[in-house]
């Protein structure tokens, strides 16, 4: 909790019922970018605690969807168009999205991150394998309109990560929200019009 003590974004999250300072970064990027609009159906990967849901629930409306992917369970109360699914993005790139959902989606987003092990080169490689597991799904449930928001570290990687996601996508935006904490690496890659 010390961590939290004088953040203002954590505080304002907590006061509209947000588990985290994350609904203010997708609310950010959502504000610069216009990403989400009412009845979009959404792909969101590493949705827990459940910032960005709580925010896009609100963005897509009654008549959207948002299909959120974890391992852990969402720490809000999950509104009526979210369906939560327990499963490991790495596997879902083997087995597929279909025995949960069929069809396409308008947008991916995905919060992706490893659990940190303080070894620079592994969490780098770590992180790379859940942006490609990303990027994959992304591919396999965006029309060529759909739009990919992804998490990214500047890492040893970053280069080549930014370069496998321009030959994916006509359109990259770098975005680095307000809410992010200024001595966060993370950065987040808008993409559009899929190859």
């Amino acid at each position: 909790m010390k961590r939290h003590g004088n953040d203002t974004y954590y505080k304002r999250a907590q006061r509209i019922g947000a588990p985290s300072r994350a609904y203010y970064k997708l609310a950010q990027i959502d504000h610069h970018q216009r990403l989400l609009h009412n009845g979009m159906k959404l792909l969101d990967l590493g949705s827990s605690p459940g910032g960005w849901v709580a925010y896009e629930s609100r963005a897509v409306g009654a008549s959207g969807h948002i299909f959120a992917v974890d391992t852990e369970q969402l720490r809000i109360d999950v509104p009526a168009n979210v369906t939560f699914i327990q499963a490991d993005v790495l596997q879902l790139t083997q087995t597929g999205l279909n025995p949960h959902f069929e069809g396409k989606v308008d947008a991916v987003l995905s919060d992706l991150a490893p659990k940190f092990s303080g070894i620079a080169s592994v969490d780098s490689a770590r992180h790379y394998e859940l942006v490609l597991a990303a990027e994959e799904i992304a591919r396999a449930k965006l029309d060529r309109d759909g739009i990919f928001l992804v998490k990214l570290f500047r890492s040893e990687d970053f280069q080549q990560i930014i370069a496998g996601l321009r030959s994916s996508f006509e359109k990259l935006i770098l975005e680095k929200p307000e809410s992010s904490r200024v001595t966060s690496s993370e950065i987040y890659a808008v993409c559009k019009g899929l190859r």
